[in-house]
C-alpha cells in the first residue's frame, strides 16, 4: 500500500475549529501530528486525501493542502493567499532537495 505525506495549514485557526479537523482527521482514520496551525498528515491513497479535503470543504474551513500540487480548496486558487509566496513553498520542499 502506497502512503502519502501531506502538510495542512490552518488559516485563521481557533481551539474549535483544530478540533473540527481533528474529527475529521479521525473519520479517515489518518496518522497526524499537530504543530502549531499545522498538521502533517499521512494518507493511505489519493480517494482517502481527497475524503478529508471534502470534509474541510464541507465545514469552511480556510486552509493550505501540500502534497504535490495545490488542491482546489486551497486558498491559493481563490486569491486569499499570495501565489507567489506559495510557490516559493512548493519550491523550497520540492526542489530544493539535491
Amino acid at each position: 500500500m502506497a502512503y502519502y505525506g501531506n502538510i495542512l495549514t490552518v488559516l485563521s485557526s481557533t481551539d474549535d475549529i483544530l478540533e473540527q479537523i481533528k474529527v475529521v482527521l479521525q473519520n479517515n482514520d489518518v496518522k497526524n501530528q499537530l504543530l502549531g496551525q499545522t498538521f502533517f498528515i499521512e494518507t493511505s491513497s489519493k480517494e482517502n486525501t481527497r475524503a478529508i479535503l471534502n470534509g474541510l470543504d464541507a465545514k469552511g474551513i480556510h486552509y493550505l493542502w501540500f502534497h504535490n500540487h495545490i488542491s482546489d480548496g486551497s486558498r491559493v486558487y481563490t486569491g486569499q493567499v499570495n501565489a507567489t509566496e506559495f510557490e516559493n513553498v512548493r519550491r523550497i520542499l520540492l526542489e530544493s532537495h539535491t
